[in-house]
Order: structure tokens, then C-alpha cells, then sequence
């Protein structure tokens, strides 16, 4: 007879702790499974996120997506466990360090705002931030979502920059009109005096001073005009090597002693399609650009000018501005002064933007020749640093040498005439200096300051004149309108518009509205007198 084991309560016990151990731990595996499963698909989700998601804790990152490694160009092993300032730019690292030290000890920091990071390969990148405090692993951390706006950024200031472009439009064209009316004065009262003054004496000598600055006067407000997209551009061939050696003696002469001007211009195929006094303007600021640089400690000035051609994916394309490959012209302007950090650079050509103290310039100088270059199909770059100097690179396309043109001399004869002339103008310095200047050529003038009047007057003698020269810009009845009504009234009637600036009216315009001649103020007497003789029919001399 067997005996059987009596019951061990022990050993029942340890098997059913062993099932449920197991049971535990096979849920256990479950939801980790599950976690696991969870996270792959969040990791998933925030890697295609369109905005960039970086967590940093005391000071080092602890997870980025892709958004963040895609605009960095770091690769995540590189970006794992480094240091966040790392790629701050060093003007922003301040400001990012000290509100994510706030944010850590519960401080109230503004949430969102902008920074400069730079990416693996040095560029600037601008972006926008939000921040929160969250807990990683046990402890305070930043998340922070990240938006690379440095395209949008670019995009606003270009806006910025067109809308000021326009503001400088609408007040050169303001002042365009007086501006004129008030040289036009100068320089038709000093070719009067010229005309009464011995040329023995130092009286002509000076009025001839004078004249010439009172001729780049008017050059000045051309190139503002056109600078603010309002007058056409005379452009013919030129060689850009004798524009720097013509404009050399007047920057020595404006430049002081401690300055030295270098020339690297020998005789090459430099010449360009372009109005040469708008070149000669960028010229000039760009050179008076650097002597400013100088200033204080003197320095060397060098101006370069050398042909070159750009090729697709040629480095000096893409910082040019995206200039199509082809043959350019470059003319480098250099100098060894103070030079510039990145903020002034960015803002360089910007209209108003000046590092000058107030009275010493108006920051429109770099503007203006950028605008000049842009219109001639070129583009400017700059390089420069602190204690490095600047150089400012300008390309412009190159045509053939054999297309330059030796320029057209200025035509000075005064033709006379006997004809009657009626002078509309609401200036009255200029019709009393038209009434003289004309009477003194043989013209019999009557002068007018009051369109209404003027109308009156031809209505009650329509043949007792021969011609009625008329400004455009009057009050009550404008210069197109009145021709308009002395027209009706007789249709042979020649009538020669004069403007100073105008958006409406130019030469080809004037012409198709039937006028017989144009001209701009302030008026030069021999060009005056030509196109009169010219609207009576005369064949002129070339």
C-alpha cells in the first residue's frame, strides 16, 4: 500500500507568486511594447512637423527634430549634448541665454520672439521662436518650436526699402518744380550779367564759377529725379576706364591730403552701355564713401576697373544678386579705413541709413548709387569688417570696345529771332528773366504770371502772337490745358511746353498732345533758342 504527500502550502503559494510574476511581467512587456510603439509614431509625427522642435536643458540640447536639422545642416549626432549658444548668433546670444535662465526659475518671459542662429556653414539664419517650460527626465527644460523666417524676413525689408525708395520719389518730385524755377533764376540772370560783363575783368571770371556750379546743380536734381524713377535714362557707350580717370582730378581735389587715390585702370575693354553722369555719380559716392571711412586716420583709396566674365554657379553670381552669366565690367573701390560689422553691412544701401553724426550726410549716397546700378542691369556687393576696411564690387555688362561713341559736343549758339512771344508762368523771377534774356536776342516777349490772364489776353488778339512757350505746373489753369484752350481757339498756334518734373508728361507725350516743342528747366538759353528757330521750321547747323 503506497503513501501519498501530504499537501505543502508553501510550495502552492510560490507557484501562484511565479504565475502572477509572469502575468506582470508579460503586461509589462505589453504596454512597454506599446510605449515603444507610441513614441516611434510621435517621433514620426514631430519629425514632419513644418516647424522646428529643440528641447534644451542647463544649457545643452537634448532632442531636435528634423525641421531643426534641415535649416541647421547639422547632422543630430553633431547637435546631441552640445551647446545651444554654440549656434546663437554671438549678437543674440545675450538676450536667448538670459530669457532661457528666466524661463528655468519660473520668471514670466515673453513667450515668443526672434533670434539670429547661424547654420553649419555659417550663414545667418533668422528665426522665430516659442518657448515653454516643460520637465525632461525628472527636471526643468525648454521646449522650444522653431520657424526659419529668414526668406520672410528678407521679403519685409525689400518692401521696406521699395516704400522709402518711393517716399524719396515723392519728395524729390516735390521739390523738383521750386527746386528748378529757383536755378533756372541763377542761371538766366548770371548768363545776363555774363553778356554786360568786361571779360577783362575778374567779374566774368567769377560769374563763370557760377554758372558751372550752378550746372551741376542741375545735374544733382537730374540724378535725384532719375534716381527716384522719373526720368529717362540717356544711356550710350562708354568706357568705364576714362569715366575714373576723368573723375580723377575732382576727387583729388575734394579728397584731403591724408588720403591716398590709387588707379589700377590701364587701357581694357571696359566700355558699358550707360548714362555716364549717373556712373559718374555712383562713382563719386562710392568714393567719397570710403574717404569718409578715413577720415580720421587717413588711409589708401584704390580704384579698380577690369573686365571679367561670370559663369553659372560662379561664387561672384550668386553674391552679385543672381547676375545671368555673361561679360561684365568691374569696377572695385577699396579702402584700408574703419571698415563695418554685419548690422551696418545689412543696412548699407538702405536710403537714410547713415553711421554719420547729425549735419554730416543724409545716408542717401550708397542708396543712390545702388539704385543707378540696379537700373544699368549690374548689381554692387560689399565685403567689409571691423578694422578691415571695405570694398565695394560693381558689375555692369560689358559690350564691344568699337561701340564706344566719342561724346556729342554741347551745342552753344544762341540763334535770334523777331518773332512774338507769349511767356506763361506763375514764377515771376522767371518771366522777367525771359522777357529780358529773349528781348535782348531780338524776340519781342510779353510775360504773364497768370494763366487765366494769359488765356484772356490771347482771346482778344489771337494774331498778335507767333508762339507761346508755357509752363506745365500752374495753379488754377495747368500749362496742357491752356495750350488746349488757345488751340481751339487757333489751330496753327506752335506752343512749346516747359517742365521741371512732371509724372504725367514727357517729351514723346507732349508731342502726341500737339505741342510743337519740350523742354526741361531749368531752361539753357541755347537749347531755348534752337528749338524756337527749329518750331518756325529754320534747317539748322548739327
Amino acid at each position: 500500500m503506497s503513501e501519498t504527500s501530504p499537501p505543502n502550502p508553501d510550495a502552492d503559494a510560490l507557484r501562484r507568486q511565479v504565475a502572477d510574476l509572469t502575468r506582470e511581467r508579460d503586461g509589462l512587456a505589453a504596454e512597454l511594447s506599446a510605449l515603444h510603439s507610441t513614441e516611434e509614431r510621435l517621433r514620426a509625427i514631430v519629425n514632419v512637423a513644418t516647424v522646428g522642435v529643440h528641447v534644451s536643458q542647463h544649457g545643452l540640447t537634448k532632442f531636435v527634430n528634423d525641421y531643426v536639422l534641415n535649416i541647421s545642416g547639422y547632422t543630430r549626432d553633431e547637435l546631441a549634448g552640445s551647446a545651444f549658444a554654440e549656434f546663437v548668433h554671438p549678437d543674440d546670444r545675450g538676450v536667448v541665454f538670459d530669457r532661457h535662465v528666466r524661463r528655468i526659475r519660473g520668471e514670466e518671459v515673453e513667450t515668443q520672439y526672434v533670434f539670429r542662429a547661424l547654420s553649419k556653414s555659417g550663414e545667418n539664419i533668422v528665426v522665430e521662436t516659442t518657448s515653454v517650460l516643460i520637465e525632461w527626465e525628472g527636471e526643468p527644460a525648454s521646449l522650444n518650436f522653431l520657424r526659419d523666417v529668414t526668406k520672410q524676413r528678407k521679403a519685409k525689408a525689400e518692401r521696406h526699402r521699395s516704400r522709402r525708395l518711393e517716399a524719396i520719389g515723392t519728395l524729390a518730385g516735390g521739390i523738383a518744380h521750386d527746386f528748378n524755377n529757383i536755378l533756372g533764376q541763377i542761371i538766366g540772370f548770371t548768363d545776363l550779367a555774363r553778356f554786360s560783363a568786361d571779360p577783362a575783368t575778374r567779374t566774368t571770371e567769377h560769374l563763370e564759377r557760377v554758372m558751372q556750379a550752378s550746372i551741376r546743380a542741375r545735374d544733382l536734381v537730374q540724378r535725384i529725379l532719375s534716381f527716384a524713377r522719373e526720368t529717362e535714362q540717356v544711356r550710350r557707350p562708354i568706357s568705364l576706364d576714362a569715366l575714373v580717370k576723368s573723375t580723377d582730378v575732382l576727387l583729388r581735389a575734394s579728397f584731403p591730403s591724408t588720403v591716398k587715390i590709387v588707379h589700377d585702370t590701364a587701357d581694357r575693354e571696359t566700355t558699358v552701355l550707360a548714362d555716364p553722369t549717373q556712373l559718374e555719380q555712383v562713382l563719386v559716392n562710392l568714393c567719397t564713401n570710403a574717404c569718409q571711412a578715413m577720415e580720421a586716420h587717413g588711409g589708401t583709396l584704390t580704384v579698380t576697373v577690369q573686365p571679367c566674365t561670370l559663369e553659372a554657379g560662379d561664387v561672384n553670381v550668386s553674391t552679385a544678386g543672381d547676375l545671368p552669366p555673361g561679360d561684365y565690367v568691374l569696377l572695385r573701390v577699396a579702402d584700408t579705413g574703419q571698415g563695418m560689422d554685419e548690422h551696418t553691412r545689412e543696412r548699407i544701401f538702405d536710403p537714410y541709413f547713415t553711421t554719420k553724426r547729425p549735419g554730416q550726410g543724409t545716408g542717401l549716397g550708397l542708396a543712390v548709387a545702388a539704385s543707378i546700378v540696379e537700373k544699368h542691369s549690374g548689381a554692387i556687393q560689399v565685403a567689409s569688417g571691423p578694422g578691415e576696411g571695405a570694398t565695394f564690387d560693381v558689375y555692369l555688362p560689358r559690350i564691344p570696345t568699337d561701340s564706344a561713341q566719342p561724346q556729342t559736343p554741347q551745342k552753344s549758339h544762341i540763334f535770334r529771332g523777331t518773332e512774338r512771344i507769349l511767356l506763361v508762368d506763375d514764377e515771376e523771377g522767371l518771366v522777367d528773366l525771359g522777357v529780358q534774356i529773349l528781348g535782348k536776342f531780338g524776340y519781342r516777349v510779353t510775360g504773364c504770371t497768370y494763366a487765366p490772364a494769359a488765356l484772356k489776353m490771347f482771346r482778344e488778339a489771337p494774331q498778335s502772337f507767333d508762339l507761346v512757350i508755357t509752363d506745365l505746373t500752374m495753379p488754377e489753369l495747368p500749362g496742357d490745358r491752356l495750350a488746349a484752350e488757345l488751340l481751339s481757339i487757333r489751330p496753327d498756334l506752335p506752343v512749346i511746353l516747359v517742365t521741371g518734373y512732371s509724372q504725367r508728361m514727357d517729351h514723346k507725350k507732349a508731342l502726341a498732345a500737339g505741342f510743337a516743342g519740350y523742354l526741361k528747366k531749368p531752361l539753357d538759353l541755347p537749347e531755348l533758342t534752337r528749338t524756337i528757330r527749329l518750331v518756325f521750321g529754320e534747317k539748322l547747323p548739327d
